[in-house]
């Protein structure tokens, strides 16, 4: 079950994209959350009255299928990460509870499957050097190693994160306190990501990778966008076999 977010599903659309190509090359089916919202927004600002009746709303929605044994997978670590850690102070519930178990971030998913060799993905190798820069709440919550181990599957891809802390955005907190905002950028992030002023770099966050294309004029990919560059083209015999159950 794939967390469509609003950041992602209408800004970067092509970062989802990448998520389902990733998730059907490694043998599974996708559907989709349909959720209106996460609830981040209302949550993040104090409207917590709005932002509770969402969340009941979204934990009714998202539990059937949780008690259906699928995974709740997101590619945005806010919006993902709320149904971790918001949702059970909202509007706790054995329902809650069970969402909360079952949300995982895609890239730490899909690790942990292979790890597991639930699932099998090949990558065209990379001689190349990713500078990973972690979101916040995922540090703060399931920590980077997912995403680092899956991105260490590219052969030849070297994975480096920065000890960056925040990149200073924070949501809206980088537009209503600009200056702010951009010492926390300059204090390790900025300099960091010119320094690899031809490497690649990759942040799961949405505000994290604005943040760095505003203060250092460099493009900083999703993890799961960079990954989908280097899957190798699709097998003959599975060509084959997706064009004999074409309708």
């Amino acid at each position: 079950m794939l967390l469509d977010d609003c950041l992602t599903s209408y800004c970067e659309p092509e970062i989802n994209r990448a998520a389902v190509e990733l998730l059907e090359r490694a043998g599974y089916s996708i559907e989709r959350a349909g959720l209106w919202c996460c609830g981040r927004p209302f949550i993040s600002k104090g409207l917590l009255e709005q932002g509770k009746s969402l969340v009941r709303r979204n934990v009714g929605r998202l539990v059937e299928f949780v008690d259906q044994g699928l995974p709740i997978l997101g590619a945005e670590p806010s919006c993902l990460l709320t149904l971790v850690d918001e949702y059970p102070d909202l509007f706790p519930s054995d329902a809650t509870d069970r969402v909360r178990k079952n949300a995982y971030l895609v890239d730490a998913w899909l690790a942990d499957q292979e790890a597991a060799g639930k699932a099998e993905l090949s990558f065209e190798p990379l001689d190349a050097t990713a500078l990973v820069h972690g979101h916040c709440q995922q540090k703060a919550l399931v920590g980077t190693v997912g995403t680092k181990r899956l991105l260490g599957l590219v052969p030849g891809l070297k994975v480096r994160e920065v000890d960056s802390g925040c990149c200073g955005m924070a949501g809206s907190f980088g537009y209503e306190h600009y200056d702010i905002s951009m010492a926390i950028g300059n204090r390790v992030l900025f300099s960091a990501v010119k320094e690899y002023a031809s490497g690649l770099v990759a942040a799961p966050g949405f505000s994290c990778r604005h943040q760095i294309a505003d203060g250092t004029g460099r493009q900083a990919l999703h993890p799961v966008s960079l990954l989908r560059k280097q899957l190798g083209a699709l097998p003959l015999i599975s060509a084959a076999r997706m064009i004999a159950e074409m309708p």
